[in-house]
């Protein structure tokens, strides 16, 4: 269903806004844009505070994501993020349609920051992580940021909240030791494989999730006790697993004449292959840890 942009810049702005928008009849909702898309709702809790938010998948009551405030002759606008982990592909629509007009949302090596006026291309701006979602209390536990500026003027957002620091993946290179011999000859292997099995790698998406269920269900030791056996048939399964997402990862471009995406092959060079193939044993190995 469609979306339209609704960018406000002022704290009147947002009220004129919310009282230029009719209810869904029968209900007190009233959609921040596209009246269709009525999961997505401007509230008014007084004359100088509103919530633009949206009902959220496995989120039983609206989520506030922008938070308009006029306090003390200034205007204050707290953003949230989504819930939980991965990626939150409405979540950021939303954003990208409905921050204040000034700041914009970054996605960038899977992680959302906000930028605002002057932009660049360059800095990612500041991190938004996200919230978490206690499914037994019901409750919303969000990690908002929130920028400042006088209530008479359009300069640009300043942040005023504390700025949350990038987190960090760290290898546990103590456990990962253990398994060192086997990890070189499975690279070595895969490495020698790759042009054998050509195009055979590819399946279609309920098969590949499949697949790595099959190497993956018994968390990241089962995936070691597999890898590091030459004897064992899943190993073709990881190493086919791994060919596939490289390949659906890789950056493309697209071709007027084949009218399709076309990408680069990004396992030809051997150093960038044992890289990501490194990248992908770690992930799925349970070697990784967000550092505190």
């Amino acid at each position: 269903m469609s979306k339209y942009a609704v960018r406000l810049a002022t704290m009147q702005q947002v009220r004129d806004h919310y009282d230029s928008v009719k209810p869904i009849r029968g209900t007190t909702t009233r959609p921040m844009g596209f009246r269709g898309r009525k999961w997505e709702e401007i509230r008014k809790v007084d004359d100088n505070t509103f919530h633009v938010g949206m009902n959220m998948w496995g989120v039983t009551d609206f989520v506030p994501l922008v938070i308009w405030r006029e306090v003390g002759g200034k205007t204050e606008v707290t953003i949230s993020n989504g819930l939980g982990e991965g990626a939150h592909m409405s979540v950021y629509a939303f954003l990208d349609a409905f921050l204040p007009l000034g700041m914009r949302l970054i996605v960038k090596n899977g992680k959302q920051f906000i930028q605002t006026e002057p932009y660049n291309n360059e800095g990612t701006g500041d991190y938004l992580p996200k919230g978490t979602y206690d499914s037994a209390t019901s409750e919303v536990v969000a990690k908002p940021i929130t920028y400042s500026r006088p209530t008479a003027t359009c300069k640009p957002w300043v942040l005023t909240s504390k700025p949350y620091t990038l987190p960090r993946k760290v290898v546990d290179k103590e456990r990962k030791a253990q398994y060192k011999q086997g990890i070189s000859e499975f690279v070595e292997w895969a490495w020698t494989m790759v042009p054998i099995i050509g195009g055979g790698y590819r399946t279609t998406w309920g098969n590949h999730y499949e697949r790595i269920r099959g190497f993956t269900e018994q968390g990241g030791t089962g995936f070691m006790q597999i890898l590091v056996d030459p004897s064992n048939e899943q190993r073709l399964d990881i190493l086919c697993a791994f060919v596939q997402e490289a390949h659906d990862n890789a950056p493309a471009h697209w071709d007027r004449n084949l009218r399709r995406h076309i990408s680069k092959d990004p396992l030809v060079d051997p150093k960038k292959f044992r890289a990501k193939l490194n990248a992908y044993i770690n992930k799925n190995g349970n070697f990784t840890y967000t550092a505190k």
